[in-house]
């Protein structure tokens, strides 16, 4: 009786143990890919961009389903949004801004495993960029006061050979 339950508990081990690898087997790669029609993802203003959108299990094309996409300006938002239908060809959005600045594409694709999302973007003018932030009128002086504090502590730069590193 002892050498049976014994046999009974073993293969109930064995059991769990092929149960807890099978939940440990990954979830497949999948990767979203949102590519801008410029190499170089830079823009004039007012000239449309488009953006290119593969779905991809383990680097195989995604032609069934569904994506979500949205547009926006530096991350900030919404210039356009909607869903569009997966098939044998990349689907595409476009999109432009009137004035220096990021347009940014944000897609996601629901998977088994939950939401999975890609982004692509494109620069309008970036050398234009203007900061939005207001500078206050103490920056200089507080940053100055802060560089002299640390002129104030005196370097004790050393060089220590470590062994065993070459």
């Amino acid at each position: 009786m002892a050498a049976m339950q014994a046999a009974l508990i073993a293969a109930a081990l064995v059991v769990g143990v092929i149960n807890a690898a099978a939940d440990e087997v990954a979830a497949p790669v999948v990767t979203v890919e949102v590519v801008q029609d410029h190499e170089d993802g830079l823009y004039l203003c007012g000239e449309q961009a488009s953006f290119a959108i593969r779905v991809l299990v383990e680097d195989v094309p995604v032609t069934e389903g569904s994506v979500t996409w949205a547009l926006s300006r530096d991350g900030v938002g919404d210039l356009g949004h909607g869903e569009l239908a997966l098939g044998a060809e990349p689907v595409t959005v476009s999109g432009t801004l009137d004035e220096p600045g990021v347009l940014r594409c944000t897609v996601k694709y629901q998977t088994e495993a939950g939401r999975t999302h890609g982004l692509g973007g494109t620069a309008y003018e970036p050398e234009k960029i203007e900061p939005t932030a207001v500078t206050p009128d103490d920056f200089d002086a507080y940053w100055e006061g802060e560089k002299a504090k640390l002129r104030a502590i005196p370097m004790d730069a050393q060089l220590v050979e470590k062994e065993g590193i070459s």
